[in-house]
């Protein structure tokens, strides 16, 4: 019996050092101390996919900045028929987005 009050014990113990953490020790709300923690794995999130894009965006505009230097190279040799070179390569991002904490409507551009 002992040994299930310690338990107990142990895990109300956790589960109020959690409360605290999420409340910041009790400076926030348990609510915005979720919403907070929430809000961070989504940031970490979106940064890691707009790393990714981004490297893969680099990938792709290095091929663009070599065909571009042949394109150059080939309107040097003949500059009566000049080959237009190609733009580079944007990938979009996820932009940093807002919180809307009343109903109604709205033009978002």
């Amino acid at each position: 019996m002992k040994i299930l009050t310690e338990i107990g014990v142990f895990v109300i113990e956790k589960i109020l050092e959690l409360v605290n953490w999420f409340t910041n020790d009790g400076k926030i709300s348990f609510t915005e101390g979720f919403s907070n923690m929430i809000s961070g794995i989504g940031n970490v999130a979106k940064s890691v996919f707009n790393g990714v894009m981004g490297t893969i965006e680099n990938f792709l505009n290095y091929a663009v900045n070599a065909i571009n230097q042949l394109i150059r190279a080939s309107n040097s040799v003949n500059p009566l028929f000049q080959i237009p070179t190609v733009q580079p390569i944007k990938i979009p991002r996820l932009a940093h987005g807002g919180m809307i904490g009343f109903a109604g409507t709205g033009v978002v551009e």
